[in-house]
């Protein structure tokens, strides 16, 4: 393999990840749920509408 192919590998790789890293969902920004005694499973988890358990959000 020639040098210039060995460093734009070098160069390429770290930046794909980097691209893939940003674009998986798994990563994108957090949410906040609110959860009350009173609230409801089947709510939307919001200050108004509580979910019930914390359990919820996580299935979320």
């Amino acid at each position: 393999m020639k040098e210039r192919d060995v460093m734009s590998n070098r160069v390429l790789i770290p930046v794909l990840a980097c691209l893939l890293a940003k674009a998986m969902p798994c990563c994108g920004a957090e949410q906040t749920f609110y959860v009350s005694p009173t609230g409801d499973d089947a709510a939307a988890g919001a200050a108004g509408a509580p979910f019930r358990t914390v359990h919820q959000s996580s299935v979320l």
